[in-house]
């Protein structure tokens, strides 16, 4: 692992050693980085957290089509299929772009760019459009493998992973990059999937610290705290959940990060398997 100031992404490294150093790259950047996140990331997600907590907090005032009703067919696969949509366009539009802050801001920091606002504005122009359309598909993918069964969404989930990164630093089209993804990660899938868990686990630690006060302010009401209608405090709270949680979309900059990393250790470590057959060649 890389002991100095400026860490090297890429060499090889154990799965231990992505993790430590994608925590220390966060330290290490976070004053920066968050300048960046704070102008190009944090006003579009404000936006998404108001959409999303108006569509709650209207949710709310509707009824759920009830199953036992004769019309339960149409009402519910509508009410479904338009629930599942909103939610499916916010998350897919604040990954993206969470995604395409981070990995513009890596772009630069592996390739020693100078880190100004016109030159990120410059760079992000370049990528934003390429990451949300692999993104877009990233999520289909993975939304119909987790629709049958568990375990074909573990596996695009996986075998994908990697594919943002590649498109960025090796310039590659969204079908490639995804043959290239499956390629890196394909023969090393347990430690791909073992990495994904860890992830996981971390990332969902961060979103429940961030959405703390959203959880604190329904115990408080839960306790009659608040001396307004269940109604007024529906419409409040869930615009203020909405932002707060659109917000914790930040913490992609930490799964972006390390798989940036495990990419690059991947490439190291497959392409210099390929040297000795060369040679022999």
């Amino acid at each position: 692992m890389n002991t100095n100031s400026q860490i090297n992404f890429k060499e090889y490294r154990t799965l231990k050693d992505i993790l430590l150093d994608s925590f220390k790259f966060n330290r290490a950047e976070f004053k920066r980085f968050f300048k960046f996140q704070l102008i190009f990331l944090v006003p579009a997600l404000l936006l998404l957290g108001i959409v999303i907590g108006l569509y709650r907090a209207e949710l709310f005032e509707n009824t759920i089509p009830n199953p036992s009703e004769e019309v339960f067919s149409y009402n519910y696969i509508e009410y479904f299929l338009i629930n599942y949509g909103v939610r499916f366009i916010v998350y897919f539009i604040a990954i993206s772009l969470s995604t395409s802050v981070t990995i513009t801001y890596l772009f630069m920091y592996v390739n020693q760019l100078n880190f100004n606002n016109k030159e990120f504005i410059s760079e992000l122009k370049q990528i934003i459009h390429k990451v949300f359309g692999l993104v877009f598909i990233q999520l289909l993918l993975v939304s119909i493998g987790f629709s049958f069964f568990i375990f074909p969404g573990v596996y695009f989930l996986s075998v994908f992973s990697l594919s943002t990164a590649i498109m960025i630093f090796e310039d590659s089209g969204i079908l490639n990059s995804f043959k290239r993804s499956f390629y890196f990660t394909n023969s090393s899938l347990i430690k791909t999937i073992s990495m994904l868990l860890i992830l996981t686990f971390i990332s969902s630690l961060m979103i429940l610290v961030i959405n703390l006060p959203s959880l604190s302010l329904s115990i408080l009401e839960y306790y009659n705290v608040f001396k307004i209608s269940e109604s007024e405090f529906i419409f409040h709270f869930n615009i203020f959940a909405g932002i707060i949680f659109l917000l914790s979309f930040m913490v992609y900059s930490f799964i972006s990060t390390t798989l940036t990393l495990y990419y690059f250790s991947q490439y190291e470590y497959k392409e210099s398997r390929k040297i000795p057959k060369t040679v022999n060649n």
